[in-house]
């Protein structure tokens, strides 16, 4: 009798705290995995949609080749390939061949094709032999197009190798990069709520009394965008819905970092699952500001609740304040040159 109630309380918070897929207003032709939040890929929605007709299809000409050939009705049937939710969640890696290999193929076929054109339309090719023979400058980019890059702590081991520092005795405010923050989680639980206390916690063991934790705008195109997709095993730009904190999270927690979609959702569930009360023992006497796009939320205790207020001026001195330190970075590092 015990264990029927509980049973059916569980089965009843499963159902209210998954996604209703049909109160999504801005997505109705979307299917939405209502486990886990995220939008199907177009292959799936395809395969959902059209599975009925996808096995008649098969049905049919497994038929039509017993007609043909009766001994093709007791030969192996080939297996289908399923686009699943779980299918998804698969990544492959395809080993590519050696940069070099690959640039003098580029560089054959190209010159092959500047030959040709040469002949055919008495072209210098003394003139056409003083630019690279390849798509981009390979100075630039790899032989498939992306481009050369630098670890982003580069400037600052620069700077830090070239000046003495000394640890503040006393810290009055933190800066904080959001994503790059949450790039850094490791044993999260298996639910929202249960990430959104971990990270609280996280921000609040800092020794400051002010934390300003800066989620950056995710804009697209953008000149990160070839990097991103690089490191990104799925669409990036698939849509992701968070509920409520009894939603669980993705399995693998940063690859789901690399979703446009996913980043945006999980900073609008953060600064609003932060303001509840039960997270003032947490904050105490610390103030916390959280940007989302253009609006800065600020969290502070009183009386033992928390107070979430809009800061507007905030935002704009964090901005400020970014710019004013990124502008200080590169004039050090002028003259250290």
């Amino acid at each position: 009798m015990r264990k029927n109630p509980q049973a059916l309380v569980e089965v009843t918070s499963m159902i209210e705290n998954a996604i209703n897929p049909f109160e999504i207003a801005d997505n109705k032709n979307m299917l939405i995995n209502i486990g886990s939040g995220k939008a199907a890929s177009p292959n799936v929605t395809n395969f959902f949609t059209n599975v009925e007709s996808i096995g008649r299809k098969a049905k049919d000409k497994f038929i039509e080749e017993c007609n043909i050939n009766p001994k093709r009705f007791e030969e192996t049937i080939k297996k289908r390939k399923l686009f699943t939710f779980a299918s998804e969640g698969k990544t492959y890696r395809m080993k590519g061949t050696s940069e070099k290999v690959e640039a003098v193929r580029i560089e054959r076929d190209l010159f092959g094709s500047i030959l040709y054109l040469a002949l055919e339309n008495k072209i210098d090719i003394g003139e056409v032999l003083k630019y690279p023979l390849t798509p981009v400058p390979l100075s630039l980019c790899h032989t498939d197009g992306t481009m050369f890059k630098t670890q982003k702590p580069s400037l600052m081991e620069e700077i830090e190798g070239r000046y003495l520092s000394v640890d503040p005795t006393y810290i009055d405010a933190m800066l904080i990069d959001g994503i790059f923050f949450l790039h850094l989680l490791v044993n999260l639980l298996p639910l929202f709520g249960q990430v959104s206390r971990h990270i609280l916690v996280k921000l609040c063991n800092i020794k400051a009394s002010r934390i300003d934790i800066v989620f950056y705008q995710v804009k697209t195109p953008s000149i990160k965008d070839c990097e991103r997709d690089r490191r990104s095993f799925t669409d990036r730009n698939l849509m992701y819905v968070i509920t409520g904190p009894m939603q669980k999270r993705p399995s693998n927690f940063v690859e789901s970092l690399r979703s446009n979609d996913f980043k945006r959702s999980l900073v609008n569930f953060l600064v609003d699952d932060w303001r509840k009360d039960e997270y003032a023992s947490i904050i105490g006497n610390k103030t916390i500001y959280a940007t989302n796009n253009n609006e800065c939320f600020k969290y502070c205790v009183k009386d033992g609740n928390i107070i979430k207020t809009l800061e507007e001026v905030s935002i704009v001195t964090t901005k400020k304040l970014i710019h004013d330190l990124s502008f200080i970075c590169i004039l050090f590092l002028l003259q250290a040159m």
